[in-house]
């Protein structure tokens, strides 16, 4: 949970109040839901944190609070989605064990009960329920019980998002009745499934190489599948690699969109566990769920980090879980009709072992940004903004800014927007208007410039060197 800041504006402290009270009601809830039958009051008290969940959700917050914010806002979302569900689950079990009851009420009261004269072999009341009604002792299976931990997405909202590539929803069970996996590693998989509608390739600027190699190697293969045979089979594998901050994560999310495929959004704490012998289950359900899920896209951000090169004093559950994800690697490829891709990123290809290398063919370098692509990025950066920059003084900071990244000149740019901010007083800035901020200027991002260092030079050149001898777009 982010922490309250003794600046944060009353909208944010009012915010983060009401996330507080909701999850610490849920929390009860979800204890007396799954301990306790008084299921009455599971559902006052999850509603009490829906309320609060509202509250929170109905605050238009400040520009400045939105990004911090964003993210405190989702899980209160997702939280109170999961809260709804529950709610109304348990109220129609409420409703359906009473007219149960009421039913067999009906029932006893139709069967002769044994006569005065104390003859036993009257009829009696039979312990089975008529046909149609509900035993009304039934309790909720454990499958029925509220498990999904407050801080997470629930299931029931990650699986409604995954759709088939003509927009039909898949329903949960199917999902679990996948063979041979763990249900409760599917919960945790379908998770890391995120749904990236609004990104596309043409809201990232520059990295047209890639772009065109993911065209070929990912989308094309993808939307006409039927031109993409024997040896323009698609691939299985593809590694994204470069300094940070220029886009891979967003190169292959606008891919997985504009393929219409299923992204899977995986990082080494994702598939890893304290537990023994987990790693593998969920690398193993990862692959399943994917492949039942398909066309489908596994994107592992930093992946040297799970299939760093192989040593002799590496411990065995890192091991294990490389063994694990290229078996399944392997058995994806024995199977020519799967439309499943795996998709590394990582800012140290030279880390990877050389069997997770082999399984990659294709590996596209995503660099820095050149000299017209900066200034597009510049441009686009202040094009929300009120600025004083002329054309000229836009392609001198773009001559400036030689090994700056995507995100070095997103930040370059952030920096430059202060300065204007800082040109008035703490009492100032609580009350006045955005009008009354002047425009940024051309000497703000001079300024600016002294403040935000570029990647290192050396850490560009192995790269390139890399890139020259491994890579496909050299």
């Amino acid at each position: 949970m982010a922490m309250e800041s003794p600046n944060s504006s009353p909208k944010a402290r009012s915010l983060m109040q009401h996330h507080k009270l909701g999850t610490d009601y849920i929390k009860r809830a979800l204890n007396i839901d799954e301990k306790s039958e008084n299921k009455d009051e599971a559902i006052k008290i999850y509603k009490l944190g829906i309320e609060e969940f509202i509250k929170g959700l109905d605050i238009d917050l400040d520009d400045e609070d939105q990004g911090r914010l964003a993210n405190i806002q989702e899980k209160m979302r997702g939280n109170m989605v999961m809260a709804l569900e529950r709610v109304e689950e348990l109220t129609k079990q409420k409703t359906t064990k009473n007219d149960a009851s009421n039913n067999k009420s009906k029932i006893t009261r139709r069967i002769p009960t044994t006569s005065a004269s104390g003859n036993n072999n009257a009829t009696r009341p039979t312990s089975q329920p008529a046909k149609g009604t509900v035993a009304s002792n039934n309790r909720p299976t454990s499958s029925n019980r509220a498990a999904t931990p407050v801080e997470k997405r629930p299931t029931a909202q990650a699986a409604a998002k995954i759709s088939e590539p003509d927009g039909k929803k898949l329903p949960l069970k199917d999902l679990l009745k996948l063979p041979n996996v763990d249900k409760q590693m599917i919960e945790i998989i379908l998770d890391e499934i995120v749904e990236q509608k609004n990104v596309k390739f043409s809201d990232i600027i520059g990295q047209d190489k890639a772009k065109q190699a993911l065209t070929e190697s990912v989308i094309l293969p993808t939307i006409n599948p039927g031109l993409f045979t024997g040896l323009l089979q698609p691939l299985k594998g593809l590694l994204l690699f470069g300094p940070p901050g220029n886009g891979k994560t967003m190169l292959a999310k606008a891919a997985a969109n504009e393929a219409k495929c299923n992204f899977f959004n995986i990082n080494s704490s994702s598939l890893t566990s304290k537990w023994m012998g987990e790693g593998e289950k969920l690398v193993r359900t990862l692959f399943a769920v994917a492949r039942h899920l398909q066309p489908s896209i596994i994107f592992i951000d930093e992946i040297d980090s799970i299939l760093c090169e192989r040593k002799d004093n590496e411990h065995e559950a890192s091991r294990r879980l490389k063994t694990e994800f290229f078996s399944q690697f392997d058995g994806m490829q024995s199977n020519k009709e799967d439309r499943i891709l795996v998709m590394g990123a990582t800012n140290r290809p030279f880390d990877l072992d050389s069997a997770a290398l082999r399984r990659f063919p294709k590996r596209i370098y995503v660099g820095i940004p050149d000299l017209p692509t900066r200034a597009h990025l510049i441009a686009k950066l202040l094009q929300s903004q009120s600025h004083t920059l002329s054309s000229w003084q836009l392609e001198d900071l773009a001559a400036r800014t030689d090994g700056y990244s995507g995100s070095d000149l997103n930040s370059l740019a952030t920096e430059a927007a202060y300065g204007p901010i800082r040109e008035k007083s703490i009492e100032d800035l609580k009350h006045c208007s955005k009008a009354a901020i002047r425009p940024i200027s051309y000497n703000d991002f001079i300024h600016s410039l002294s403040q935000i260092k570029v990647t290192p030079p050396n850490a560009l050149r192995e790269l390139n060197e890399w890139n020259r001898l491994y890579g496909a777009n050299s």
